[in-house]
């Protein structure tokens, strides 16, 4: 089973900061609602799934808070958890160019694009992300 939570409310999100008056990677969740969604995501979804999964991220600030607080919610511990970063799992950054002019660019970029996750004898998968549409593909 693969469960996708997408990070938790942002400051851009929120509207704390504009996007792009800083780099992307360090937009980090709010305090309280974004800490709040996370911990409760990690709450609905436990801590045996949590304990058995296989967690893998994104390396933006946000997605790391989100998957702490998850992991937190759930009460699974930090003990064997297996955390994996993944820069793939990055949404479509956008620097600080104009975003238009780079579309072109984009589209060359997540041609074909796909995360190939190697689950072994897991069953269950965690991943934590920005983007908008993810194409997962389990290899055995």
């Amino acid at each position: 089973m693969i469960k996708i939570v997408r990070h938790a409310q942002s400051q851009t999100n929120a509207g704390e900061i504009k996007h792009g008056s800083i780099a992307d990677y360090k937009v980090k969740i709010t305090d309280p609602v974004g800490k709040n969604q996370a911990l409760r995501v990690g709450a609905k979804i436990g801590p045996d799934f949590v304990r058995r999964a296989l967690i893998y991220r994104s390396p933006y600030f946000r997605s790391r808070e989100t998957m702490d607080l998850l992991i937190e919610g759930s009460k699974a511990g930090t003990e064997n958890i297996r955390i994996y970063e993944d820069p793939r799992l990055r949404e479509v950054d956008h620097g600080y160019e104009d975003i238009e002019s780079q579309q072109e660019m984009r589209k060359e970029q997540w041609t074909g694009f796909t995360i190939d996750i190697m689950a072994g004898n897991h069953q269950q998968i965690v991943l934590i992300e920005s983007l908008v549409l993810l194409k997962v593909f389990i290899g055995r």
